[in-house]
């Protein structure tokens, strides 16, 4: 199933009540796809749709949590009633998510946190600070997210160098959307060092709704 689903651009899933997992990753180990010890090859998928999959608790289930999912290629990305999710991405996928431009996820009552916290002890620590980039991401919508207190809980910096919309909408649970966020262009004068999080601002961006 998972070979099948590698050759995919774009996956619209809809109303299939029964789904838990989409892409199992147990056994790809040892499978052919994996080009080294810690990277599995990047699936072409462009485009993922899901919607109604009322069971669904994982969009990704790893075997290992220290081998990198490089799914580069997505580009759009939107998650719509899934009530059973608690998170959307492992850090693995978000970390090489460097083509995506247009994130969606709305009226998921389960979800905590976009980026899973889970931590592989033999590869990083609690500690360490982890860094989220999207060099081409330009829409951020997150709507009916009652139960969602932070990008990731833990301690993370996240860069959007081209975000033009945010879309905040009932979500009240939030404590803290970003520890720490970067949405300055690399540009001539700008100043781009993460200072504390008191001395950045969330809302750097052409349109902004946010309603409670």
């Amino acid at each position: 199933m998972v070979r099948a689903l590698w050759k995919l651009e774009k996956l619209e899933l809809e109303s299939c009540s029964s789904l838990e997992v989409i892409y199992d990753m147990q056994g790809l180990i040892e499978d052919s796809m994996e080009y080294s010890d810690q990277v599995v090859a990047g699936s072409k998928l462009k485009e993922l749709r899901l919607n109604g999959l009322r069971k669904l608790e994982h969009i990704w289930s790893i075997a290992d949590p220290g081998r990198i999912l490089s799914f580069h290629n997505l580009d759009s990305v939107e998650v719509e009633e899934c009530e059973s999710l608690m998170y959307l991405f492992p850090s693995s996928v978000a970390k090489v998510l460097y083509n995506l431009s247009k994130l969606v996820i709305e009226d998921n009552r389960g979800l905590e946190e976009i980026v899973a916290a889970a931590v592989d002890e033999a590869v990083e620590t609690v500690a360490r600070t982890l860094e989220f980039v999207f060099p081409r991401a330009t829409h951020l919508r997150l709507c009916g997210l009652p139960g969602l207190k932070s990008f990731c809980q833990r301690r993370h910096i996240s860069k959007w160098p081209l975000l033009r919309t945010l879309q905040i909408n009932r979500c009240d649970s939030i404590q803290n959307l970003f520890c720490e966020i970067d949405l300055f262009r690399d540009a001539p004068g700008n100043n781009n060092d993460v200072g504390s999080p008191s001395q950045r601002t969330l809302f750097l961006v052409d349109k902004v709704w946010i309603f409670f």
